[in-house]
Parts: structure tokens; C-alpha cells; sequence
């Protein structure tokens, strides 16, 4: 029989003008959460959305309104469709609100408590101190912000602390370094649970109608949270074990008497021993997932103490192998090995990051976003969120088999649709924008730039950049401070339009035909300091650079001085990288100023 893709569905949905009251009861048979006194069972995912040649920095609510609104066209009619009633995310209110009224869809509002870094008094420190009072203020005062922010946003379900954050306990201080080693990670996670107690005591404050949990890496050191985290009012938990969670459940129920919000969990949807795309592995494994949520749902003869789920996560994204490299290209190279995922265990490593979409994303676009596939997981998913758990009884959620031959069909359906949309595609070649002479790189206060300084190499934290350094600027106020951290042999920094195009897959670039020089101003920290430059990165991809030139080294001095480069010859028709800074490691750090770069 065939079935109608998912954006011929229409749902009904609860939907409120200002932000409704969150509960978590315990009854007899479990925990249940309500929304307004109504049965709530979380069902939704991770969502984010990253356009092809982006990475993790990419923001969809910078865009334009069209944009935005497209954006969410492509993805929430989908998600509300298919029954999902959930996103684990904060975005503006502004958007949060026009979700909520024209998706039906809630929000379980989660910052990271400092997980990848943090940013205080305009330095960026990659590894958190959990024991540092400045530090905990910062992550609180982030808090008191989002909730205050956030607390009447129609729409808004819970709110979650942290993302994992006990996988990263790797700061180093004194206090910690003086005990025996194996004691060590144990007194760093004591810091990081006692701090969100505290922040979940101040949201309650600030916000009685909503409940507060934290987002943990699978049930790691439980028993701490069971000791410092007594004010929580659900365990979130990241879990991957495979096709069930096995003791998990249980566990929290006995140890910790919370109920539980799987807060990712899902499987990929490539093959690492047959090498290809596996939709049907995926889908079996989703599927066994949520009807295990299920069976630990409220009087279903499970542990009853299960609230819902979010699947990670919705689209794949194309950045999560490299991070900062082949941004348009879908990698297939594992990321780690997971024993429970059976149907690829047999590779050395079988968990493939940039495939974890229910949703596959093409490199076309239409209307200004890129085309999404569902897979055979999104209807599995949608088959199986058609039924609420708290309708069900434990056999009827035993019967609950994998259809194969039904999301099969599904999935064809969904790839000849999809196959049409590829076909009218367009995907016209873009001519870059010719810009007025002089054209900065860089000018005072980080202004009007026309293109990033987003290309780090060889890794991120290698290099700090303050584009509004008040360090004795050469004009004005400001100055670009560039800090070389120690890491490594070397670094660089590449101006990028776009930022993160770096196989020039993307439009974008500027046409320079008029300029003759590239100039700038720079100076060292301490003198001595030697920076390598070039211009112009690939000359490969859809739309590479039109020229690519070499101009050496310059010496530093503590004092400005102005280095300026002949483009006599150049052929400047596109430029995409009109600046790359290569520094040389010193076994410590060292700081360069730079200030108006230009072509003229």
C-alpha cells in the first residue's frame, strides 16, 4: 500500500500563547510529565541546522528572514509531521515563539555550562575550571540570562544543564594535581555536579513553573550526582548502547529516584564493512530504541520512570569529521567503535559521525536551503510516534516489530520525490561581487570586513584573536591581536569568503581586477617575531581562486611598520582567501598585531 509522504500529514498540536506550566509527577506506576495538567511524553530531536560547507559556528538566525523561515519550512513541517513535539536547543526568543505557534513544537532550553570552553573578560579558555569561583560565577550568571530570557517563551518544556560536560574534565590546578592520580577525575566531577546543584537551585528560583536536569555522558559517575545533585528534577542522559539501553533505567531508579530524558541517542546510517549507505540498519536500530523508551515509560512493566527521548540527530552534517576541512564533502571514515552496533561491529571503526541524520542533505538548494531526504528511520520514527506510550500497555508494546517492508516503501517514495526535487534544482554558477577599492581584509575595530578570519589551522585553539585589541593600536582605537598558544610546530590564519569554504565548493569571493598592492601595518609583542603570508588559498573546487601568490616572510619589531606587496601580474577575477598568516611554533606563546589590511 502506499503511503503518503509526510508533508501531505497533517497533526494537531497543543499550542499556548505564553509559556506553559512544566510538571514531573510520580504516581503509582511511575513518573509522568504534564504540560498545563496534560500527558507529555518528550518525542524530538537534537535539531540544528548546518547548510553543506558549514561547521559548528554556523548560526541559521544571522540570516536573513526568508532564509530563516525556509530553513524551518524544510525541517519542522517534517519533524511535525512525523509527531514530534520536541527540539533541545535555546534560539531567540523571537524564533522560539514563531516555532512554537506554527509547529506546535516545545523546547528544552540547554547550554553547555563551558563543555567546548569558554569566553571570560575576552579571552577563550578551551578547558573549563569547575573549581575556579570566577568561572562558576560566569557559567551561573549565563544561566540567570537564558532563564530570564527564556521563562515565558511560549513553548518552553524544561531546561537542561550541561552537555556531557564529565567527559571533559580536563583542566589542571593545584588543589587537584596534589592528590593521588586516581583520585584526580573523581574530584573534578565533585566540582562540576556541586556547581549544577547550585545552578539548578537558581533556576528554580527564577523560574518555578519549569522543570531543571543535566545532560550526563551515559550514567558516569552516578553516584556523585545520587550525593551532589539532591535538587535536579530529571537526569538527562547522551546514551549509545545499541538496540536497548539495557540497566540503564533501572539504575537511575534504584540509585537516584528521578525519571529520566534520553537526551541523544541514535545510530548511523553507514555501512563500515559493506561501505555504503544502510537505511534499514539504521532504521531496525532507531526503532528498537524508542520501543524500549517505551517500555520504560509509565505503567508499561518497565522501570516507569522514562519521560521521552530526542534523537540526534535530524540531518547529516558534513563538517563533523574535519571540523574545520572538507566541509563539502560527506566523509565516511569512522569516528570510534561501538561493539552493540552489530550490524558493522566488525569494523575497526564502525560509528560514522557525519551520518547520523534520519535525514540525508544534498549540496543542491532550493529557495535558498539545501534539499533533505528522509531516510527509512524518519518513518520509523513517524510509525512509531503515531502511538503514545501512555496508551499502550506492556504486551502492546511488545508487538511493536520493525515494519522493513513498510519503511522501505516509505523510503522509495521519499527518494523519487527527492530525486525530482535534485533534478530542478538550480545550481547556476555565481560570479563574485566586484568591490570599490580600497577593500579591507581588516580595519579598525574588526568593521566592515569582507571576508572572515574564520580558517584556523592546523586546530582551532592553536591561535586567539581579538579583531578589537586595545593593545596600542597603529590608528584609532582598535588593532587585530593574533596570540600563538604553543601548540604545535605551527599555525595559520586564513581570511575565508565564505567562512569555512575550504575546498571552494561555495559561492562567494570578491573580483579585485582594479587592486595593485596589498598593504598592512604589524607589529610583535616582543619583537623577533616572524610571520609567513600568502594570498589566494585553493585554485581547486566550483569556485576556486583566480590566482594564488607567495610573499615571504616579514620581521617584527615592537614598533608599526607598513609591509606592502605588488599584485602587478595577479589575475584577481575572484579572490576567496585574500590573506593567509602562517606563524612558526616557539614552545611558547608569543602575540602579533596587525591593522589595516588592504587592497588598493
Amino acid at each position: 500500500m502506499k503511503i503518503l509522504l509526510p508533508f501531505l500529514i497533517f497533526s494537531t498540536y497543543l499550542v499556548s500563547t505564553s509559556s506553559a506550566e512544566t510538571k514531573i509527577k510520580k504516581t503509582s506506576s511511575g513518573w509522568q510529565m504534564t504540560v498545563d495538567a496534560k500527558p507529555f511524553y518528550i518525542k524530538g530531536f537534537t535539531w540544528s541546522h548546518t547548510p553543506v560547507g558549514k561547521k559548528y559556528d554556523y548560526n541559521l538566525f544571522a540570516e536573513s528572514e526568508e532564509i530563516i523561515k525556509a530553513a524551518l519550512e524544510r525541517d519542522l513541517s517534517l519533524i511535525q509531521a512525523a509527531g514530534g513535539n520536541t527540539l533541545r536547543h535555546v534560539y531567540p526568543a523571537k524564533w522560539m515563539k514563531f516555532i512554537h505557534e506554527n509547529y506546535g513544537l516545545h523546547f528544552i532550553a540547554n547550554d553547555y555550562c563551558g563543555r567546548y570552553g569558554l569566553t571570560i573578560d575576552g579571552e577563550f579558555l578551551p578547558q573549563t575550571n569547575y573549581s575556579d569561583p570566577k568561572t562558576r560565577e560566569h557559567i551561573k550568571q549565563t544561566w540567570r540570562d537564558l532563564v530570564i530570557t527564556n521563562r515565558e517563551v511560549p513553548g518552553l518544556l524544561a531546561y537542561a544543564l550541561g552537555n556531557e560536560n564529565n567527559y571533559g574534565l580536563e583542566w589542571v590546578s593545584q588543589a587537584v594535581e596534589n592528590l593521588p592520580e586516581g583520585e584526580r577525575q573523581s574530584a573534578k566531577a565533585r566540582y562540576l555536579y556541586s556547581l549544577f546543584n547550585e545552578i539548578a537551585l537558581e533556576v528554580k528560583k527564577l523560574d518555578p513553573k519549569h522543570p531543571v536536569g543535566i545532560v550526563n555522558g551515559d550514567l558516569q559517575y552516578l553516584d556523585l550526582i545520587v550525593e551532589l545533585c539532591p535538587d535536579i528534577d530529571f537526569l538527562g542522559v547522551n546514551a549509545y548502547r545499541g538496540k536497548d539501553f539495557s540497566d540503564l533505567f533501572e539504575q537511575v531508579k534504584t540509585k537516584l529516584g528521578k525519571p529520566v530524558i534520553l537526551m541523544e541517542t541514535g545510530c548511523d546510517a553507514y555501512h563500515a564493512v559493506e561501505k555504503k549507505e544502510d537505511e534499514l540498519s539504521q532504521a531496525r536500530m532507531v526503532h528498537d530504541n524508542w520501543v524500549d523508551l517505551y517500555r520504560h515509560t509509565s505503567n508499561n512493566g518497565g522501570s516507569g520512570n522514562c519521560l521521552g527521548g530526542l534523537h540526534f540527530q535530524w540531518a547529516d552534517e558534513w563538517w563533523k569529521t574535519g571540523q574545520e576541512y572538507e566541509l563539502s564533502k560527506h566523509n565516511t571514515s569512522g569516528s570510534w567503535h561501538h561493539a552493540r552496533y552489530t550490524h558493522d561491529a566488525a569494523a575497526d571503526q564502525n560509528m560514522n559521525e557525519e551520518w547520523f541524520g534520519v535525514c540525508a542533505i544534498s549540496p543542491k538548494t532550493h529557495n535558498g536551503v539545501h534539499l533533505i531526504r528522509p531516510r527509512a528511520a524518519y518513518f520509523a520514527l513517524t510509525n512509531l510516534w503515531k502511538k503514545s506510550p501512555y496508551a499502550l500497555n506492556p504486551k502492546e508494546i511488545e508487538k511493536l516489530v520493525f515494519q522493513s517492508e513498510a519503511v522501505s516503501e516509505q523510503s522509495h517514495d521519499s527518494k523519487l520525490k527527492f530525486e525530482t526535487l535534485q533534478s530542478n534544482a538550480k545550481q547556476s554558477f555565481q560570479p563574485p561581487s566586484k568591490v570599490s577599492l580600497p577593500a579591507y581584509v581588516y580595519q579598525e575595530g574588526g568593521g566592515e570586513m569582507l571576508w572572515s578570519p574564520s580558517g584556523l589551522m592546523p586546530e582551532k585553539n592553536f591561535l586567539s584573536i581579538d579583531p578589537k585589541s586595545l593593545v596600542k593600536p597603529h590608528r584609532g582605537e582598535h588593532c587585530l591581536e593574533v596570540q600563538y598558544n604553543s601548540g604545535g610546530d605551527w599555525s595559520g590564519l586564513q581570511w575565508q569568503h565564505p567562512a569555512g569554504d575550504w575546498e571552494n565548493n561555495n559561492p562567494g569571493g570578491y573580483d579585485l581586477t582594479e587592486a595593485k598592492t596589498l598593504s598592512l601595518w604589524a607589529r610583535g609583542q616582543k619583537g623577533g617575531e616572524q610571520v609567513t603570508l600568502n594570498m589566494g588559498g585553493a585554485l581547486t573546487g566550483r569556485y576556486p581562486n583566480t590566482t594564488q601568490a607567495d610573499f615571504g616572510s616579514i620581521n617584527l619589531t615592537t614598533e608599526w611598520k607598513q609591509f606592502t606587496f605588488s599584485l602587478d601580474g595577479k589575475d584577481l577575477r575572484r579572490i576567496k582567501n585574500p590573506l593567509t598568516l602562517v606563524f612558526k611554533g616557539s614552545g611558547f606563546p608569543y602575540r602579533v598585531f596587525l591593522d589595516d589590511i588592504k587592497f588598493e
